[in-house]
């Protein structure tokens, strides 16, 4: 787990053209926590928190404590994301009519079933 606040101070986080550019004082504390990838990337889930009391190890911990349940929520939905249970043209087609999913029409491996 990495803390903004472990390599820059207040004051410069504040000064610094990433933060003028991209954040806001709602987003003032940050921390990350990384997931292994693919050769030459690296998944991180970022936590912000506004000015006051920054992340500390109790949080550090839980984070820690939390990471493989994290890193397996998010294999799961990468391996749906990229499931080869993919919907045909058509049934792309119709979910973009409003109502559809009223219908109780769902899709299947296999086609449409209800």
């Amino acid at each position: 787990m990495i803390r903004l606040s472990g390599f820059v101070s207040d004051r410069q986080l504040r000064a610094s053209p990433l933060y003028v550019e991209y954040c806001s004082a709602a987003m003032f504390r940050a921390v990350s926590v990384s997931f292994p990838d693919e050769p030459g990337y690296v998944s991180r889930l970022m936590l912000w928190r506004g000015p006051g009391r920054d992340f500390d190890e109790r949080d550090r911990l839980m984070l820690t404590l939390l990471r493989p349940h994290l890193y397996a929520a998010y294999r799961t939905a990468e391996r749906r994301r990229r499931s080869s249970t993919a919907l045909t043209s058509r049934q792309l087609e119709l979910l973009q009519y409003p109502g559809i999913h009223e219908l109780g029409a769902v899709p299947n491996g296999a086609g449409w079933s209800r």
